[in-house]
């Protein structure tokens, strides 16, 4: 998640109100610079449109970058106030670490209750009213980290994005690791194992914040919004609108999302199998050299009408193909893939290398219906086929909270652009 703009907005009044404010901001976005520019941290500053000064700075590496955004006095001084050089994000979460003093915070969500009141819960289970939760090492171990949950730092208040009502995070001190790799890994080791334990003693845990995931924006179809909203004429199939909501309700669950909308297309595996086979049986038994009392002819029609486990004809690849080539164009495809330079680059693997299939994009005569089908089919494999180890393919399966699942949010929106296209072209009339 490169350069994201962060604003920290819990202030009643975020912008300056008067000149004395605008020359309180002026010398401490000074002095902000100043440490800027000798820690080597991208600055920029600026004017607004009502004359306020403002100034962002960046901080992390190229793996992970985070904008923060200084536009009032506030800010400034929170900033200031913390050795806000020494600091990184976290990869792939809401978290700060700072490496030289082996300092690591995260905030928390909560699987039911909101993260306050799960903590005020637990407080009370443990006997600690509401003071923070510190889980020491044994005392004679000094190479591990001390655990503490409780309300946020003021160094994550000042460089992270701020979550809404009293911030909860998880805190690792005198961690080991140098790499991010091996702090996350680490992060989780322990993390792991204290959640869990928090659910056997309150019926609920904590989660860790995952950051904002990479994607692109939300499509809106302005003609309708000029136009307005027209009375319904179509009727949705029950079961696969039902898929179809359940994955667009599922926003902090990537994988479960894409199999849900995976399954809102498989339901019409059947249907649209059917009408693939039967031009396949057609262009067999019309070619000139088709023998009816031949063998060999006649397993061709057998293997090309084979039906599936799912009541779909020919295997799982194929009858995905099959309904994504009937309910959408050549050009519908086309013109997602390009809607912009990002989305382009991720299906054509020029963002990053990945294993997944390459759509080939550049090649203006082709139809890109069939890769993208295939794209689809190998995500969803290694996705649901969670056995330990490596899969058929020799790939390593894809896991909830890995840098690979964080990686597929361009394929998940495809994959919704897939799974409303087929719905509504499989929609009947409304009687």
């Amino acid at each position: 998640m490169a350069d994201e703009l962060i604003e920290l907005d819990d202030f009643d009044d975020d912008e300056p109100s008067d000149e004395e404010e605008r020359i309180a901001l002026s010398i401490s976005i000074d002095a902000i610079e100043l440490r800027c520019k000798a820690g080597n941290i991208a600055f920029e500053r600026g004017v607004d449109e009502d004359g306020d000064p403002y100034a962002t700075l960046t901080l992390g590496d190229k793996i992970d970058s985070r904008s923060v955004r200084v536009y009032n006095s506030e800010i400034a001084k929170r900033i200031l106030d913390i050795t806000f050089e020494n600091y990184k994000f976290v990869y792939g979460y809401e978290g700060i670490c700072d490496y030289s003093s082996g300092f690591v915070e995260i905030a928390l969500r909560s699987s039911f209750l909101a993260p306050s009141m799960a903590f005020r819960k637990l407080s009370k289970a443990l006997g600690e009213e509401n003071g923070p939760i510190i889980i020491a090492p044994p005392t004679a171990d000094t190479s591990k980290p001390t655990i503490r949950i409780g309300t946020a730092s003021k160094e994550f208040r000042a460089l992270s994005r701020f979550l809404g009502g009293s911030i909860i995070t998880f805190t690792l001190t005198s961690v080991k690791s140098q790499k991010m790799d091996d702090l996350v890994q680490e992060i989780r080791t322990y993390s792991d194992n204290i959640m869990l334990q928090i659910d056997s003693v309150i019926g609920s845990t904590f989660l860790l914040q995952r950051s904002r995931k990479v994607g692109g924006k939300r499509r809106i179809d302005k003609s309708l919004a000029q136009h307005g909203l027209s009375y319904p004429v179509s009727r949705y199939n029950d079961v696969a609108a039902s898929l179809y909501w359940y994955a667009k309700s599922a926003r902090d669950m990537p994988l479960l999302r894409f199999l849900a909308f995976y399954q809102t297309v498989e339901y019409y595996f059947p249907r649209y199998s059917t009408i693939e086979a039967r031009k396949r049986v057609s262009y067999i038994i019309k070619s000139p050299t088709f023998r009816p009392f031949n063998d060999d002819d006649i397993d061709k029609i057998v293997a090309s009408v084979r039906s599936s486990r799912g009541g779909g004809l020919g295997d799982e690849r194929s009858q995905l193909r099959a309904v994504i080539g009937e309910c959408l164009s050549p050009d519908d495809v086309r013109l997602y893939i390009e809607s912009s330079p990002e989305i382009k680059d991720h299906f054509t693997g020029k963002s990053r290398n990945h294993r997944y299939h390459k759509v080939p994009v550049e090649n203006k005569s082709a139809d890109l219906r069939n890769d993208i089908a295939d794209r689809i089919y190998d995500i969803r494999c290694k996705i649901v086929h969670t056995k330990s180890g490596v899969d058929g393919d020799g790939l390593q399966m894809l896991v909830p909270f890995s840098e690979e699942a964080d990686y597929l949010a361009y394929d998940i929106e495809m994959m919704e652009f897939v799974a409303k296209a087929v719905l509504v072209a499989s929609s009947g009339n409304l009687a």
